[in-house]
């Protein structure tokens, strides 16, 4: 960790607002496009930094799915998580640097996402990627 919290803590949240919160707003508005019920909110964090999550529903589905955004300023970490269900075995977690909140890596997991919990392939974000993903 090269960083002190603090500046870790100003660098998380300015590039979740300037990289991540577009990211999970276009994919928001893919799906809604596609027929489901999605939301993005920008919330206080359980260790006093912000988390964006993205909830969606089908229609037709009573679980909510969630991919969420959060940060640990003391560890300089991130969780990439996506939640759909209601037991631990339903959240996915990837533990990350702050370089993760980058455009592909934010298309690879909103792309994972959308595919295991509705089978709904963002489109967008595989044609602005050229070969692999993260």
């Amino acid at each position: 960790m090269s960083d002190d919290p603090e500046s870790f803590a100003n660098a998380y949240q300015s590039a979740l607002v300037e990289v991540a919160l577009p990211a999970f707003a276009r994919a928001s508005e893919f799906a809604r496009r596609h027929g489901l019920e999605c939301s993005v909110e920008l919330l206080d964090g359980r260790r006093d930094l912000p988390e964006l999550r993205l909830k969606v529903r089908n229609s037709c589905r009573e679980a909510e799915c969630i991919c969420r955004i959060s940060a640990d300023a003391q560890s300089q970490r991130l969780c990439h998580e996506n939640r759909c269900g209601e037991t631990e075995a339903d959240v996915q977690q990837v533990i990350g640097s702050l370089a993760s909140l980058n455009e592909m890596v934010l298309d690879t997991r909103l792309l994972e996402f959308f595919q295991s919990s509705f089978a709904l392939h963002l489109d967008y974000a595989s044609s602005r990627h050229a070969g692999h993903f993260w």
